[in-house]
């Protein structure tokens, strides 16, 4: 007959941790069933959209006009151009790296893309004013400023989120998907400062 003790602390160690993955397994089905729910993804579409348009500085009242007009004068003929180093969406721009830069090399440096657009590799769409200042020094500091990858993203691409919100209420608008309750929550999350970012002359069309 053995008379070794039975060994109750590890048989109870191993079910409580059995109790525990269980209780964690369930919270995280919860969780994610949650997050796919549409009124969930809408409200945090509709925060994180208000929280890139409130860390704009407010509109310019010139916004409207075309932004060629603060170029130098002949910079296209007396710049140095190239692009990114690879092919894809332009996530985000370092424009505060870029602004500390530029007044010290005293050069003037421009994009003709924004995020959200689509590059090729050296396909142009960067600028650096005047072509004598070039240096590959600089064209590395002002390519590592921008990030390129394979899809859009809402970094600084408040259009990128927008579309998707647009795109949930056009599908619960559709005839064959008709959810009242998915698009009105839709239009309610367009974020507040929206109306500030679109203040400006109204144009009468004619």
């Amino acid at each position: 007959m053995d008379d070794r003790p039975a060994p109750f602390p590890s048989v109870s160690l191993g079910i409580a941790l059995t109790l525990a993955s269980i209780l964690v397994l369930v919270s995280f089905l919860h969780f994610l069933a949650r997050s796919i729910v549409s009124e969930t993804v809408i409200k945090r579409l509709g925060l994180e959209i208000s929280d890139m348009l409130s860390e704009l500085h407010g509109p310019a009242e010139d916004r409207n006009h075309d932004p060629e007009q603060f170029l130098p004068q002949g910079f296209h003929q007396r710049a140095h151009f190239f692009g990114p180093r690879v092919d894809g969406f332009v996530q985000s721009i370092g424009l505060d790296r870029l602004a500390a830069i530029a007044p010290r090399r005293d050069i003037f440096i421009a994009f003709s893309f924004r995020p959200g657009d689509y590059v090729i590799t050296d396909g142009g769409g960067i600028g650096i004013f005047p072509a004598s200042r070039w240096s590959k020094d600089l064209q590395e500091q002002a390519c590592q400023a921008v990030v390129v990858g394979s899809r859009r993203t809402s970094t600084q691409d408040p259009e990128f989120a927008i579309r998707h919100l647009v795109e949930m209420a056009v599908r619960a608008l559709s005839p064959g998907i008709k959810r009242s309750h998915t698009q009105s929550p839709s239009w309610r999350s367009y974020p507040q400062p929206w109306p500030t970012s679109c203040d400006g002359p109204s144009h009468r069309r004619s």
